[in-house]
């Protein structure tokens, strides 16, 4: 069996970062304490995710890698520790 590496369930942002829409119609502010889903690096410089939050315009944005990571914290979701068997 060979091990899977798993993608960030959520992360929450530390601030407020303005990022842009994947379809590059939309720019929206993120809030602090805002999470998101569907993290996927795009590309070496890029990541592109989903809002957890359905107030959103569009479903996919995406920023620079650097500051995302610099702007989010990783969140431990609830189900997370009973995962691994």
């Amino acid at each position: 069996m060979t091990a899977r590496r798993k993608p960030w369930k959520t992360r929450t942002f530390d601030r407020p970062v303005i990022v842009q829409s994947t379809d590059t119609e939309h720019v929206e502010t993120f809030s602090r304490g805002e999470r998101v889903k569907n993290i996927m690096r795009i590309g070496p410089t890029r990541v592109m995710f989903e809002p957890v939050s359905t107030h959103r315009v569009v479903r996919t944005y995406a920023m620079d890698w650097s500051e995302f990571e610099k702007a989010t914290t990783a969140v431990l979701e609830a189900g997370a520790a009973g995962d691994g068997q």
